[in-house]
């Protein structure tokens, strides 16, 4: 279960805590499941529930006002573990489901399809709970204010919430919907700007120096990273900490510090437990703060962002090894990822087509020897190795010893000899994972293809695989032809004979990643229309989500939770705001660049406030102020 924590959740935490502690409507026309093969392969997989789940809809929203029932919202995808694990205990229970379908109406969301919905959940659940994650799972009042959350419990402890809420509503919904509505009026007052600061060259290098402060707060210097717990790659961070030590006149010990910093972290990452040391690619994150035991799930996005960092690395320090891991990593996502449509799929699953977590991935005690050579498996035995802990049941995980370098001496051969050697270990155990079937979320993401655009780009710049520049061109002409229509882009689709039909909204970060995509490309081949099309995007993306009281995530938001920034933060992705002020400032047109210098000096306070959280704006602030 992933989860982010909120410091100071206290002056809520006891309103909605009664809620769950503690823990009737109109008859109507029974609801009936809509998610039966749905055009999402994780909304698809609930298609049989006996939760007649409804699709988020407006239709919903009415719905609910009608029969005076409160909407339960289930947020999750495809790749969660602790997604499937609810829905194996709760979801496929039919106790369960009698008191959703009876009581309440029940909305299953691919988070993946509606990232501006999910975002809004999060922050209220991590504000009113002190922690947030997925499955996220929210009560909504029919007016659309959001009531109480809670992540993954156990079948029983939720069949206790749902019947304490169901009587409660039933005894005192008035009362309930009131604490909903100032619940939401105090969050959103807290979130609003007081006095709107607008930023000067003065503020640049004193953000900058912000920024470092916080994320030297943040930094594990042992093993690279930020936190002590579980560990992100956090690349937002990563890249603008790159960056900074690039551009920005620092003193020279500590610019060597940060350096230090980087180099340890992007080896951590490479040769622990967050890299597919087989079939190559890397997982969400790591259980652990020493980066041994992943979350198995593979994400497009963060491979696309880490393929990036990695090039920019390789360049910036002279390291080969660094090329070559993004180099990997862009075959892993041309091969294991690619999708019947022709491009890149979303992810694969954390657990493996019989449910078990790692299943694609982890081995047993043995399996090294048992399928190697013996000259491999010398080598193999110096250069991996299997770790377990608690958190692992399944099996090892496979995770990097010693260097190929140092592998290579203790054996006694020649490293090229060893090089040979390694890759014919990684072809013989690929083999014998091409027998195990991992599940994959097969949709397309526009803002995740516009990720990997950037990335097979960089590719082809920095390499001379053809192969590269040939798969921009397949995601560039697809993007083009299938995910933007009538000034509008689709944030999916699926085909029906041959017909593209949408499948969710697009918000904000589809339009950003996606115009940047585009940009890079277009400069890469010299392509006018594309160049066109990314201000095409730009334009639509400030029209679309950029108010007077800032940017807004999505164009219509059904619930109450919502409200305009000045700047947005970075989660695993980069700011979305910060990305398209890029865009526009580089395209060089003149109503873009306009729009892109005023909105970049705005948030000044937020940003003073939590710089690490805001990593790519300072960037940006960085480069263009």
């Amino acid at each position: 279960m992933n989860t982010k924590t909120f410091k100071n959740p206290a002056r809520l935490f006891f309103l909605v805590s009664i809620i769950l502690l503690n823990a009737t409507s109109v008859s109507a026309k029974q609801l009936k499941n809509q998610l039966y093969k749905h055009a999402s392969p994780y909304l698809a997989m609930h298609g049989t529930d006996p939760v007649q789940w409804q699709d988020w809809s407006e239709a919903v929203v009415k719905r609910a006002k009608k029969e005076n029932k409160l909407i339960y919202i289930s947020s999750g995808y495809f790749s969660c573990h602790w997604c499937h694990v609810m829905q194996r205990e709760s979801y496929k229970n039919k106790d369960v489901a009698k008191i959703l379908n009876k009581y309440f109406i029940p909305v299953k969301v691919d988070r993946e399809l509606n990232p501006a919905l999910d975002a809004r959940l999060i922050d209220f659940v991590e504000k009113t709970q002190g922690q947030a994650g997925w499955p996220l799972n929210v009560f909504i009042t029919p007016e659309g204010y959001p009531l109480v959350g809670m992540t993954y419990l156990p079948k029983d402890n939720f069949i206790k919430v749902l019947n304490n809420l169901k009587q409660q509503w039933k005894e005192k919904n008035d009362y309930l919907k009131s604490v909903a509505q100032q619940a939401t009026t105090q969050l959103l007052a807290e979130q609003k700007t007081s006095a709107e600061k607008n930023l000067t060259t003065a503020d640049k290098q004193n953000l900058v120096q912000q920024y470092l402060l916080q994320a030297a707060d943040l930094m594990d210097e042992i093993q690279g990273g930020f936190g002590q717990q579980n560990k992100f790659p956090s690349v937002p961070q990563l890249i603008s900490l790159l960056h900074i030590i690039k551009n920005q006149p620092l003193k020279s010990y500590i610019k060597i510090k940060w350096q230090d910093f980087l180099v340890t972290t992007l080896e951590s990452i490479a040769r622990q437990g967050l890299r597919d040391h087989v079939n190559g690619g890397f997982f969400r994150y790591t259980v652990d703060p020493n980066w041994q035991i992943p979350h198995f799930e593979k994400m497009l996005y963060d491979n696309a962002q880490l393929t990036v960092l990695y090039f920019e690395a390789g360049a910036f320090f002279k390291r080969q090894d660094f090329t070559d891991i993004a180099i990997e990593t862009l075959t892993f996502m041309q091969t294991d990822l690619a999708s019947p449509l022709g491009v890149i799929a979303a992810s694969l699953s954390a657990v493996d087509n019989k449910g078990i977590e790692g299943g694609c991935y982890v081995w047993q005690q043995g399996d090294l020897k048992k399928y190697l050579s013996p000259s491999q498996f010398k080598l193999a035995d110096k250069y991996w190795k299997l770790v377990n802990n608690e958190a692992l049941e399944s099996g090892y995980h496979l995770i990097q010893r010693n260097s190929l370098t140092e592998s290579a001496r203790l054996v006694g051969i020649s490293e090229a000899s060893a090089t040979r050697t390694i890759a014919a270990a990684k072809q013989a155990l690929r083999k014998v994972r091409s027998n195990l079937q991992c599940p994959i979320d097969t949709k397309p993401v526009a803002a995740w293809l516009g990720l990997g655009l950037q990335a097979f780009t960089l590719g082809a710049e920095q390499t001379a695989n053809k192969t590269f520049k040939q798969h921009a061109k397949k995601l560039y002409q697809f993007i083009q032809n299938k995910l933007w229509k009538d000034k509008t882009l689709y944030r999916s689709i699926k085909l029906k004979k041959g017909k593209v039909i949408a499948v969710g909204a697009a918000g904000l970060e589809d339009y950003a990643f996606v115009a940047a995509g585009i940009y890079q490309y277009a400069k890469l081949t010299n392509n006018p229309a594309a160049k066109q099309l990314a201000v095409k995007l730009a334009k639509q993306a400030w029209y679309r989500f950029y108010k007077k009281d800032g940017w807004y995530l999505a164009e219509k938001p059904l619930i109450k939770y919502t409200i305009g920034k000045a700047a947005l933060e970075d989660s695993p992705l980069p700011s979305p705001s910060a990305v398209l002020i890029k865009t526009s400032l580089l395209l060089k047109e003149k109503d873009l660049e306009k729009l892109a210098k005023k909105a970049l000096l705005k948030g000044g306070d937020k940003i003073e406030e939590a710089p690490y959280w805001y990593a790519s704006q300072i960037d940006v602030i960085r480069e263009f102020l």
